[in-house]
């Protein structure tokens, strides 16, 4: 695997951990699948060979498998996997527990831990915004380095992306939060 992968996977990693967002978990996993991917005739990507998974992907995945699992059983997802479930005391088709399949479909953001928070807000949400910051701090820095004077660079980045001034100075100090890899300043600067 390049360097350069091998650094996005752990920075994704890294940001996984900080913020507790399991969607850069699947972006992290898919960075490294795919630099173990072969090219198809067609331009499509598959994976032939074994892949070795860091520890916070394989746990992520472990919890995960056992919730689509406890779903396809009927169950509701859980946080945990125990190490003393059993089949018998899981399989609700015995029990004529099950969850309906209408029910399950709605669990599946829940089993895979995507679920929204009681704010509002969720995993999507909360990678988008963080996208948005870390591109618009990116773009301001280009534009920078390009020779534009600040105000010139925002009003660029304005029309754009059709965002107000506040707005784009706001995104600007969020990013530069990301990228000093300043979790816990990233979050103050939302509230």
């Amino acid at each position: 695997m390049e360097e350069h992968t091998k650094k996005t996977v752990s920075d994704t990693l890294d940001t996984a951990e900080k913020t507790g967002n399991p969607l850069f978990l699947w972006g992290a996993l898919f960075r490294l699948l795919e630099a173990h991917a072969e090219t198809n005739e067609d331009g499509s990507l598959s994976v032939r060979r074994d892949v070795t998974l860091p520890p916070s992907i394989a746990d992520y995945l472990l919890r995960a498998s056992f919730n689509m699992q406890m779903l396809g059983w009927g169950k509701e997802p859980v946080e945990t996997v125990k190490a003393d479930w059993t089949i018998e005391s899981n399989i609700p088709v015995i029990k004529k527990e099950k969850l309906d399949t209408k029910k399950a479909r709605e669990q599946i953001t829940k089993a895979l831990f995507l679920s929204y928070k009681k704010n509002g807000t969720g995993p999507f949400k909360e990678m988008q915004d963080f996208v948005e910051a870390h591109y618009v701090y990116s773009i301001s820095k280009t534009y920078e380095r390009s020779g534009f004077e600040d105000i010139q660079a925002i009003t660029k980045i304005m029309n754009e992306l059709s965002l107000s001034e506040k707005r784009v100075r706001t995104l600007i100090d969020r990013g530069e939060f990301i990228i000093k890899g300043d979790f816990e300043g990233y979050e103050r600067s939302k509230k």
